[in-house]
């Protein structure tokens, strides 16, 4: 039997260039708010439950730097994708509360599959 699919989470602010992001006291081009995590779990409902903690860890991250996201060279991003060796499909959700803190925030949202 293989391993379940999981999905991978990374919250990030990227910058238009490395000179933008040295203004704002950052090495490189991304900023790593939550970086790559996996969300194990063959349970759906602890699946969801891991997967709301890293969002929520990426929100208040976000709400802790208060970057100027838009046209100031600052992208806010959240990228979720699903990796499975079997095939199968992943269910999970983003609530709608997290939806709107996120587009407060002026974040985009990447799903891959």
């Amino acid at each position: 039997m293989s391993e379940p699919g999981y999905p991978l989470v990374s919250a990030s602010y990227v910058f238009a260039s490395v000179e933008r992001a040295r203004e704002l006291g950052f090495d490189t081009r991304a900023h790593h708010l939550v970086e790559m995590a996996r969300i194990p779990g063959e349970d759906w409902c602890e699946r969801q439950r891991r997967l709301d903690e890293a969002l929520w860890e990426a929100v208040r991250a976000a709400l802790d730097l208060q970057l100027p996201v838009g046209d100031d060279g600052i992208e806010l991003v959240l990228r979720i994708g699903v990796i499975s060796d079997g095939g199968e499909q992943l269910g999970y959700a983003l609530t709608s509360e997290f939806i709107h803190e996120w587009a407060a925030l002026g974040g985009a949202i990447h799903i891959d599959s």
